[in-house]
């Protein structure tokens, strides 16, 4: 029987589910093989259709410690919210029902906790997992690789944690040890498939004192079929990662931060996100003047601006996607975006003739090219776009 000296409750781990069947006892598992009991599962069903609520009431009826919270469907942020506001845990760890609890988390969590007297945060490290679509693993990689020791954190050492978080990709993920009371205080936002990152933001400037482990205590599986939601296209990337630069910005200026090393991070981390996002546009499955008419119309923004130092790079980015995509792929010639066809090409030219430099210069000032994406490639060649 757990708790059975009514003890205060150290841990709920959260877990939101939506038309789950296939891998929800895989996560339950790995949770309740843990070596430790001071803990509850809460396991919120988003309004699923396909019978997945009736697998969470019989496994709540399997398991005493399983709490089951069925609710209309509202994504799955929400979820978290609704999951945190029912714990009595002391800490919240969050578990999606595709993923899997690494093998000794939780007896780590509470040596943790009892040797840094309750931090705010216990931050630690995640595992991707590439699998098939029965969730059969053929390659681990860490995603935290730099984190190798353990390390405190006061609160007069708050900008070195910022840094580190930073560096070491911490800052994205939802696999750390919280205090309930401090996730209280900062509900999840429920619009971006990242908004666990805006969560971790917000958070940064409220901790007193926190702790990294280099414990891997989250397997997060991405599916061949790309099926988890962080290999989805919803179409609102761009605004994302927006919002993740705007957060990042309002997080270092309430810590006081002005350290523009720390502040290079998140220009260089926008910058790649940049590179993610117009990869993503190119991977979906629709026409490629629409997928063309994003990349060079919608992808370059006062804030995009703000985190290159200059075009060059930026043009880089998006022509060298671009270019590998189009070798498996053709734009037809009478399409209104052969010209992202006619421009790399002559770029890629050693000897360009008078005919390829007229070529490149229309390319350029196309309607369909607001931004101008190549300009800068004509001037250092010295052509006059004009």
């Amino acid at each position: 029987m757990r708790n059975e000296k009514n003890e205060e409750l150290l841990l709920s781990i959260v877990m939101p589910v939506y038309n789950n069947l296939k891998f929800l006892e895989a996560a339950v598992e790995s949770v309740e093989k843990q070596n430790k009991d001071n803990y509850e599962l809460i396991i919120v069903d988003d309004g699923s259709t396909d019978g997945t609520d009736k697998l969470v009431d019989k496994l709540a009826k399997q398991y005493e410690n399983i709490q089951a919270i069925h609710q209309d469907n509202q994504w799955i942020y929400a979820s978290f919210n609704n999951g945190i506001k029912a714990a009595r845990g002391k800490y919240i760890f969050i578990l999606n029902s595709d993923d899997k609890m690494a093998d000794g988390t939780i007896e780590e969590f509470s040596r943790t906790v009892e040797k840094y007297n309750y931090p705010d945060v216990i931050w630690t490290k995640c595992v991707a997992c590439y699998c098939d679509n029965e969730q059969n693993v053929y390659k681990k990689v860490s995603v935290n690789e730099d984190v190798v020791e353990e390390k405190y954190y006061s609160k007069e050492e708050n900008k070195k944690l910022v840094e580190t978080v930073l560096s070491t990709m911490q800052i994205g993920g939802q696999f750390h040890f919280y205090k309930r009371d401090l996730m209280l205080k900062h509900p999840y936002h429920n619009v971006y498939a990242g908004d666990d990152r805006i969560f971790n933001f917000e958070i940064l400037p409220d901790i007193k004192h926190s702790v990294i482990i280099p414990f891997e205590t989250y397997l997060f599986h991405y599916y061949d079929d790309k099926s988890n939601a962080g290999a989805k296209y919803y179409g609102n990337e761009h605004s994302m990662y927006n919002e993740w630069y705007i957060s990042a910005k309002q997080m270092l200026s309430k810590c006081g931060i002005t350290d523009r090393k720390v502040l290079d991070i998140i220009r260089k981390e926008r910058r790649n996100n940049l590179s993610t996002e117009v990869k993503l546009i190119l991977r979906q499955n629709f026409k490629n003047e629409d997928k063309f008419e994003i990349i060079f119309s919608k992808t370059w923004d006062e804030i995009v601006s703000e985190c290159f130092d200059d075009r060059e790079e930026y043009d880089a980015r998006i022509l060298s996607a671009v270019r590998a995509y189009l070798i498996n792929n053709t734009i037809e010639e009478g399409s209104k975006y052969y010209f992202v066809f006619e421009l790399i090409d002559v770029l890629l030219r050693y000897e360009k003739t008078e005919e390829d430099m007229n070529k490149l210069k229309e390319a350029v000032n196309d309607s369909n090219n607001p931004f101008k994406i190549g300009k800068v490639f004509l001037e250092k060649l010295n052509i006059n776009i004009l």
